[in-house]
């Protein structure tokens, strides 16, 4: 009899999580009646103190309705549907998913909202025709990363370029790479981590959809020199790609000092420049191709004030694509 009685409280609590929520709710004879689907008989007073149980262990259970049509609530659940719908977008635009994991990802956080509540999600789910990743080993590759790190141990991992038609071409000819991993973080669109190769005697950047066969080394791992502060290390290494650590100033148009703190924080010291609207924006980056990218993609908004070493750098990328496109004689 206590078995049953625990197995009622059980399936009572799915009835409410999947079919009520802030305005559909369930009368008692309606609860009896899905209890029974079960196998599961119940009387009035029985479900009623299992309701009240519920309650206590913490599920907004609410009653409403007049008192000859009274319907049972589940009023509020781990997340609002608002927020439901921003993980699935978050996920089914998330490339370094596979296509399967997306859509097994997105089934799980569907239980989450109640049944009815479901179809107002179907309109994110597939609202992105984006190209997602073919390697199946994502999660596995994450989690074998993460225990190397708790067990402070190397990890061991083959890593691939795509080429064309979408063959896969392993660097270092297929061998292994063994290295220190110091964390794992999401940068535009794509999942990385961050390790520190001794070989090298630096930190360098691996994708992680495009590592394979990860295993935690036997090697134990290089101790960490310096604490490091991800935020931080990931504002001043454009798009993952390492480079030389230089402070720098730029001098920057009005109506990119949004730009800039996206890109650098809130915290990044910025003041005007008298008698002109441009902002001296003074800060540090890692000085890559991407950097000069990102430089040339705001124009003549913004311009690197110093060092004269990286003004030289970009001057130098800029006559490069000059000379390129230049219309020929």
């Amino acid at each position: 009899m206590a078995e049953r009685s625990k197995l009622r409280l059980l399936y009572l609590s799915k009835i409410l999580e999947n079919e009520t929520d802030e305005e559909r709710g369930l009368t008692m004879n309606e609860l009896l009646d899905r209890l029974a689907g079960f196998d599961i008989e119940a009387e009035r007073k029985s479900v009623g103190r299992d309701i009240k149980s519920l309650q206590e262990a913490g599920m907004d259970i609410r009653l409403k309705g007049s008192p000859s049509c009274r319907t049972y609530h589940l009023c509020s659940r781990l997340f609002e549907l608002s927020e439901i719908k921003m993980l699935v977008d978050i996920i089914s635009a998330s490339k370094f998913l596979s296509e399967e994991e997306t859509e097994h990802m997105v089934s799980g956080l569907e239980k989450l909202v109640s049944a009815r509540r479901r179809s107002e999600l179907n309109h994110s789910i597939y609202i992105y025709d984006r190209a997602k990743n073919e390697n199946e080993q994502v999660f596995t590759s994450v989690d074998r990363i993460s225990q190397s790190m708790n067990l402070k141990q190397k990890v061991a991992f083959r890593y691939f370029d795509w080429r064309r038609q979408g063959e896969t071409h392993y660097r270092k000819k297929g061998r292994y790479y063994i290295v220190t991993p110091r964390f794992l973080c999401w940068e535009e669109e794509h999942y990385y981590m961050v390790a520190y190769d001794s070989e090298a005697g630096m930190l360098k950047h691996y994708r992680v959809d495009r590592m394979t066969e990860v295993t935690v080394s036997e090697e134990a791992a290089e101790p960490e020199a310096e604490e490091i502060n991800i935020a931080e290390y990931v504002r001043k290494n454009f798009h993952m790609f390492s480079g030389k650590l230089r402070k720098i100033t730029l001098r920057v148009k009005p109506q990119l000092v949004g730009a800039m703190i996206d890109r650098f924080g809130s915290e990044v010291f910025m003041h005007p420049i008298p008698d002109s609207e441009d902002y001296l924006l003074t800060t540090e980056a890692a000085v890559s191709e991407q950097f000069a990218g990102w430089i040339f993609g705001f124009g003549d908004q913004v311009e690197v004030i110093e060092p004269e070493s990286v003004r030289k750098f970009l001057g130098e990328r800029a006559e490069k694509l000059a000379v390129r496109y230049r219309k020929k004689e």
